[in-house]
């Protein structure tokens, strides 16, 4: 009786063990899922799981790198917040649709880009402008209000 219980117990402490590993050291498979994609590879696969157009020209040649039946997606590296805040505001203002900038998120050190972001759009809240991270390690595209999905 004494042994069945002590097994069991093992087997409690392996599980366990096994939990915590996993939540603080991911495994590397896991962990490199898009980080050596380019951002023209990383909108497409965004966009086929968002059934969804990539690379719609407007009148004036620029490209839009998705777009949804609601939403002008600009696809951008995170360094690049800038950047993708004003395409996106164009994107959305021509095709009358949601400007939304979806940043790349590599790094943990990349927050700061997203305080950023958050700023001008709390700041400026009458652009209607959605922030929308792909983080590249895990797959996950975070859509806001709309909620996180995994691409995969």
């Amino acid at each position: 009786m004494f042994a069945r219980v002590l097994f069991m117990l093992f087997d409690v402490c392996v599980a366990l063990r096994a939990v915590v590993w996993n939540l603080f050291y991911p495994s590397r498979k896991k962990r490199q899922i898009y980080v050596d994609y380019g951002e023209v590879e990383i909108s497409a696969i965004i966009a086929n799981a968002l059934n969804a157009k990539t690379e719609v020209i407007l009148p004036d040649r620029a490209r839009v790198d998705i777009l949804t039946h609601s939403e002008a997606i600009k696809v951008d590296w995170a360094h690049k917040w800038a950047e993708g805040i004003g395409q996106a505001l164009y994107y959305g203002a021509i095709t009358k649709k949601t400007p939304v900038v979806l940043l790349l998120m590599n790094t943990a050190d990349e927050e700061r880009y997203l305080a950023r972001v958050r700023q001008v759009i709390s700041t400026y809240s009458n652009t209607k402008l959605k922030l929308w991270l792909f983080n590249l390690h895990t797959g996950e595209l975070d859509m806001g209000k709309k909620g996180v999905y995994q691409i995969s």
